[in-house]
């Protein structure tokens, strides 16, 4: 049996730096942890997600750049990922109040990193299928219709891809592991947003 100390900085640096030396060798037997601090999985929890922060900032100015480049836009591409923003906070509101699902392990935030992309392709098939729509319709052809046909094009497409990927995500339900679960409920709910 091992016990963690009761002060908060040396728990997180046993856990962080040597906690096999601190608990013992595992050899195949049963050791059991007494952990004195409450707040150890918070504050772990808060330095993965923190860790996570610079990555998602150079993926959202990526992201940001290559829309540009496709769209040459600012407008189309600051609000694609405005859009891509929203989608995340509606599929996380969806999880936690509509759904009732308080837990949220670390593991969900990489559902961050796939909204982005799945927003980004559809941006970029939506900006496809207006350019083509050019080359369809006749010049002077409304704007309704055009948006029309635009979205018609667009939008199955668009739809079927991320249905299947939210099913696949949803495959994650039937996982033994509850982490697992979460992830795939979570990425799920955010694809459907």
């Amino acid at each position: 049996q091992a016990i963690m100390p009761g002060e908060h900085d040396d728990a997180i640096t046993y856990w962080k730096n040597d906690y096999e030396s601190f608990i013992g060798p595992s050899d195949g037997g049963a050791t059991v942890v007494v952990v004195f601090e409450d707040g150890i999985k918070g504050d772990l929890f808060n330095e993965g997600w923190l860790g996570t922060v610079p990555n998602f900032l150079v993926l959202v100015v990526l992201t940001y750049t290559v829309i540009l480049v496709h769209t040459g836009s600012f407008w189309i591409t600051s609000c694609g990922i405005l859009q891509i923003f929203c989608a995340f906070l509606w599929g996380f509101v969806l999880y936690v109040v509509v759904f009732w699902r308080s837990f949220f392990p670390l593991l969900n935030l990489v559902a961050l990193f796939l909204i982005m992309g799945v927003g980004a392709d559809d941006i970029f098939v939506y900006v496809d299928a207006w350019r083509q729509s050019f080359a369809k319709l006749p010049e002077n052809c409304p704007l309704d219709q055009r948006l029309s046909w635009t979205l018609r094009r667009a939008g199955s497409a668009m739809l079927v891809t991320t249905a299947t990927t939210a099913i696949s995500f949803l495959a994650n339900m039937t996982n033994p592991i509850t982490a697992m679960k979460g992830f795939g409920s979570v990425s799920s709910t955010h694809l459907r947003a």
